[in-house]
């Protein structure tokens, strides 16, 4: 058996693409003038688009005026400077910790320790 012929010619640095003949050369002139001018006929039509869209648009923000900023209610902060329910949040955080180094469920059982929240209802 003789040995075969690679499957594709071996292309050689120096080896340039076919020439097209001179009336294929012109429709692929053509072709690509054509396309060109659509693609820019298109990008002119969407700029003139988003440029109609905005010209209603009179939202202008203001962001030079951050001393304007409203300060936060006092009201929803405790003498001490902390929200309302800070001390709470932390002390169920630590005793879930506790629990869970322990290896205690830390369940509806075992209440965090100064917890102020009743779960049973009624008198």
């Amino acid at each position: 058996g003789g040995a075969s012929p690679p499957p594709f010619p071996a292309a050689s640095p120096a080896s340039q693409p076919p020439s097209r003949s001179p009336t294929v050369q012109r429709i692929y002139d053509r072709t690509m003038q054509w396309a060109r001018k659509r693609d820019e006929r298109l990008d002119s039509a969407k700029a003139a688009k988003e440029a109609s869209e905005l010209q209603g648009c009179t939202f202008e923000p203001d962001t030079s005026a951050a001393d304007q900023r409203r300060p936060v209610d006092p009201g929803i902060y405790g003498g001490d400077g902390k929200a309302w329910g800070y001390d709470d949040y932390v002390a169920r955080m630590q005793h879930a910790r506790a629990s869970a180094a322990t290896g205690g469920g830390g369940g509806a059982e075992s209440p965090p320790p100064g917890g102020s929240r009743s779960t049973s209802k009624g008198p």
